[in-house]
């Protein structure tokens, strides 16, 4: 039963109870509210005339606003729970003194008061609601449920509102003061258990101690947030103009105090019913699928019509007071059960994607003192137009059509404006660093005394400031710190002594260079000493004929850099030789003395050096190719491209090659005999060198088959900015086309979610989802705002909760709806059983379906499904599976594990064989399969490991001794991952990269932990 009545409301189950305890909550305010407003103005009239009504509207402007003050102050210094609770309890207690007050010494100016305090409490009861509403939904859910928790307050017109006439009768007018008390401490109560129930659920909204408040000045430099005032004041204006000519016509027809108060129920009963209908089955509805152009502008629109004919019928028959009262019975009852249901709950939710800290308070601004002002401007304006001009209600009705148009025209740019404030919330802010730091106002002698610190990165960053300064003292405080501590403060030190070449360096750098023992830092001296001494080719050759490789490195950098036509030449010999040498580790010098030079002339070497056997050097050569700029090595950076072990290293020459590059990517991508992976790279580098030379090379394979490709393409051209432009039709021809891959996935989600046997398929179509869901909002981003939909993409990836309600609503409110009814199911990350019911997809996709016509790692796990048990050989899937049980892949997505198992091999060790030993380096992972090992340290078995154990993992990380051998105990299978690959891999995949750091930090932690029980241990065995 509680399901059906969920669905009927839009409420789903995690929402429910905060839901249904607010709607009791704003039923007992609004049957307070209901009975201060019925009775406040009678007993008012009993002492003074309806021309004086603008007087309680200046009065409401001064005391409202006061209260509202003081209770900013209080805000500001205790949590938000402690201030609801004083909000509600406050007004709760006053409505007693007024009854008090009301029995000892009832009196006109008492009576002068009750209407000011009537809309105190609302105002109070209102933005103490609405503030907890706002702390409890985020931007969606408000769109969703703030008319629904409307209906709250409405319902209790229109159950309490016909029994106000009896309660008037047997209890006495003033007695219902006592009544109003007893609702808001109910609904006091109800409030507690809220705010109870949000310490438990929503920790991170709640705040538990006071927090420190922004500027009020930023509210007020916020032209939104001024917006969403100046709305509020013109409706608050505009309300009371129409409070004013409503009791006017109802001071004439009803003179009797007992009888207008009878009729004013009555009405606020109807308009009660209007409200709760409305709210709960409309107001949510209507904002969702219309957006908030419907909540805004209905209610001045129907407003405009209704006053437009009571003012004609003044015109025109001016006698027919019942005609006129009955014109104005409907433009208040459009203002009431429209303003305070479609219009309230899209004002409610203009504050939502102001940020959290300026929230509260600009609600409290604005509906606490704007507002109460906005009421006394319409008391002066009143005063004015019908004391001192005494205008008729017939005039009145023309000024109010006037600010009905205001209100219309600050609705439309509010409406507009939303989605702007919503980009805004999402947006990530990127300082560059000359925003932040002004060098010109740095103190130099801070800086100067910050390079005698013991921290390397306080002495690294001062340096680079007083280089940047170009501060004449820094040439002798680097031959200072020279014989720094720290060998990254010396490799920094070389560096600048290389560009700034200080005199004074050149007698210290040969016993520096002696004294080196780190080689990437002996190298720079080396360096750094051939800048000083260019003119002398000769004293940089004993270091080029060193024994030591750093010295012969730092030589032929330095020859090539500043040795001229003659450093070159002997540089050249000496490259060639190495170049030519067995030992790997002198062609790869060669290789990277040429990257570090990089400049043309040595296209002969490098072209050897990029077909080199060793891996190391074919990477280091084709980095170095790329940097010489030269065409005529291009062909062979691009062949290299297909190989993915130096595919990297290509994408990089190419990349830095620029557009010179760009004819052979163009023919790279064309080539449908390169490997797959190797064109989606290339797609890639075009879009990093961009231009419009990329773009239009990347505009022919939007539509391409391949998905992978097609994925790539898009991301490319995103990243050349690209823009529709008369491709318009062509984008969203496309975009037609992922949709309908969209559905078809969804579809088939659908079949295999609920079957534990297909989770391996089913994550394999999620998978597929955000691939479309990506390429979705690439090709949307080219034909509308690109800033806010690549942000809200941004935020979504990150799946960062704070940020995601503000990033869905963006795209709802900046898509057209044929093309958020797809995204927003795959934004929301609905499962397979939601998004075809709200996509109203109703055909079937099955596995076999989706093994003929998916793709990659979709296409490998549906075969897989109909192919199961009937292949003896380790598929794909197996492997995935396997790489799924070790803690360093736990994260990764099972199609990057699935390109994972294309570099993965398999091992047979018979029992006995030592599959490594203790000493030796160690580059390889190992994953047992099946069988078990024995760690051993000499002939002593420290351990022994079993089917999916693994060992060898740091040495994909970092190259060291092994510190056990480890010998096979019975004929044992295993999986080996080598480093070098696998550094390919993290390069393409971030996935793994984060895997790989999260398995670190796990094993970091878990060593800690087991320092601090030994240590407790110990501590324990002591005393």
């Amino acid at each position: 039963m509680l399901k059906r009545i969920d669905a009927i409301l839009n409420v789903r189950p995690e929402e429910r109870r905060h839901v249904y305890l607010m709607l009791a909550q704003y039923f007992f305010m609004g049957a307070a509210m209901l009975f201060a407003q019925t009775i406040s103005m009678p007993l008012f009239l009993e002492y003074w005339d309806a021309s004086d009504i603008p007087f309680t509207y200046i009065g409401i402007a001064v005391v409202v606003s006061l209260i509202t003050v003081v209770f900013l102050k209080i805000y500001e210094r205790i949590s938000l729970a402690r201030w609801l609770w004083l909000t509600v309890l406050f007004i709760t207690v006053t409505n007693l003194a007024i009854r008090a007050g009301l029995a000892v010494a009832p009196s006109k100016w008492l009576a002068l008061l009750l209407p000011i305090w009537t809309q105190t409490l609302i105002n109070l009861a209102v933005l103490a609601f609405w503030t907890l509403a706002a702390e409890i939904f985020d931007v969606r859910q408000g769109k969703r449920l703030f008319g629904l928790l409307n209906a709250g307050s409405w319902l209790s017109y229109v159950i309490a509102g016909p029994f106000t006439s009896t309660l008037v009768t047997s209890l006495g007018t003033e007695n219902l003061y006592i009544i109003i008390a007893v609702c808001l401490f109910i609904a006091l109560l109800i409030q507690g258990i809220i705010l109870r129930g949000m310490k438990k659920s929503q920790p991170q909204t709640q705040h538990s101690t006071p927090q420190e408040q922004p500027p009020l000045g930023a509210l007020f430099r916020n032209r939104y947030i001024l917006l969403v005032f100046a709305l509020a004041a013109i409706w608050r204006v505009a309300y009371f103009v129409m409070d004013a000519i409503f009791y006017n016509m109802t001071a004439i027809q009803y003179p009797n105090t007992a009888d207008s108060a009878s009729f004013i129920g009555g009405f606020f009963s109807m308009v009660g019913l209007l409200g709760f209908v409305t709210d709960t089955f409309l107001t949510g509805r209507i904002i969702s699928r219309y957006g908030l152009w419907a909540g805004l502008l209905t209610t001045p629109l129907a407003l405009i019509l209704s006053m437009s004919g009571f003012a004609g019928v003044g015109f025109l028959a001016s006698s027919w007071t019942l005609g006129l009262f009955w014109f104005a019975i409907a433009g208040k009852f459009n203002n009431e059960g429209l303003g305070f249901t479609l219009d309230q709950s899209a004002s409610s939710i203009l504050y939502q994607p102001i940020a959290d800290a300026l929230r509260p308070r600009a609600r409290a601004i604005g509906e606490g003192i704007v507002q109460p002002a906005a009421i006394g401007i319409a008391g002066l304006l009143l005063t004015l137009l019908s004391n001192i001009l005494h205008f008729d209600v017939i005039q009145l009705a023309l000024v109010y059509l006037v600010l009905a148009a205001l209100w219309l025209g600050l609705s439309i740019i509010l409406a507009g404006a939303y989605p702007k404030q919503l980009v805004e919330a999402i947006q990530k802010r990127r300082f560059k660093r000359e925003e932040l730091i002004n060098v010109e106002e740095i103190n130099s002698q801070i800086l100067f005394k910050s390079l005698k610190s013991q921290h390397e990165g306080t002495v690294i960053y001062s340096l680079d400031l007083l280089e940047e300064m170009n501060h004449p003292r820094l040439k002798s405080e680097l031959i200072n710190l020279l014989g720094h501590a720290s060998s990254s403060v010396r490799l920094s030190v070389l560096e600048k002594i290389e560009r700034l070449k200080p005199e004074a360096a050149r007698a210290e750098l040969p016993n520096q260079i002696e004294k080196e023992e780190v080689p990437q830092t002996r190298s720079a001296a080396v360096q750094a000493f051939s800048a000083l001494t260019m003119e002398d080719v000769n004293s940089i050759l004993p270091y080029l004929n060193s024994d030591n490789s750093a010295d012969t490195f730092g030589a032929l950098v330095g020859l090539l850099k500043y040795g001229g036509e003659q450093g070159i030449v002997i540089s050249r010999e000496r490259l060639e030789r190495l170049a030519e040498n067995k030992f790997p580790k002198s062609r790869f010098l060669a290789a990277q003395a040429l990257r570090r030079f990089g400049s043309s002339g040595f296209e002969n070497v490098l072209e050897r050096l990029i077909e080199d056997e060793d891996g190391f050097v074919r990477r280091e050569a084709l980095l170095a190719a790329g940097k010489t700029q030269s065409v005529n090595l291009l062909p062979k950076i691009l062949d290299a491209i297909k190989d993915r072990h130096t595919r990297a290293a290509s994408a990089k020459a190419l990349e830095t090659s620029g557009e010179m590059a760009l004819p052979f990517i163009e023919k790279g991508l064309a080539d449908e005999t390169f490997p797959k992976a190797a064109r989606v790279k290339l797609a890639c580098v075009c879009g990093n060198i961009r231009g419009e030379t990329a773009i239009q090379i990347l505009r022919g394979y939007i539509s391409v088959h391949e998905n992978d490709l097609r994925t790539a393409a898009l991301s490319a051209l995103s990243e050349c900015a690209f823009s529709a432009g008369k491709a318009h039709g062509a984008i969203r021809t496309q975009v037609q086309k992922e949709a309908a891959d969209a559905r078809w996935l969804y579809s088939a989600l659908r079949e295999v979610e609920s079957n534990v046997e297909m989770n391996l398929l089913a994550d394999a179509i999620r998978i597929e989802l955000h691939h479309v869901r990506d390429r979705l909002f690439y090709l949307l981003s080219f034909i509308h705002d690109r800033k806010a939909i690549l942000d809200a993409r941004r935020i979504i990836l990150q799946k960062n909760q704070l940020k995601l309600p503000y990033a869905i609503e963006t795209l709802d409110t900046t898509l057209p709806r044929d093309m958020r009814e797809v995204l927003l199911p795959l934004a929301e990350e609905l499962t397979g059983s939601e998004a075809c019911n709200r996509l109203g997809i109703t055909n079937q996709v099955s596995v076999s379906e989706l093994a003929r016509q998916a793709q990659g790692w979709l296409e490998i796990c549906a075969r897989a499904m109909l192919e199961k048990g009937t292949s003896d050989m380790h598929s794909t899937v197996e492997k995935v599976l396997i790489l799924k049980s070790v803690n360093l892949f736990k994260s990764t997505p099972d199609d990057a594990l699935a390109e994972l198992s294309e570099i993965i091999s398999e091992v047979d060790a018979p029992a006995g064989m030592d599959i490594v030993e203790k000493g030796e380096a160690g580059s390889s992972m190992f994953i047992i399969v099946s069988g078990s090992v024995a760690v051993m340290d000499g002939s002593r078995v420290v351990n022994t490991l079993g089917e999916r154990a693994v060992f060898g993992e740091l040495a994909l990380l970092d190259t060291e001794p092994r510190s056990a051998t480890i010998r096979a105990m019975e004929d044992t299978l295993l999986f080996r991952l080598d480093q070098e690959p696998f550094y390919e891999l993290m390069s393409d995949r971030i996935e793994v990269a984060m895997g790989t750091i999260q398995m670190l930090a796990g094993n970091l932690r878990a060593r800690v932990r087991e320092v601090m029980e030994l240590h407790e241990k110990m501590g324990n065995s002591e005393s």
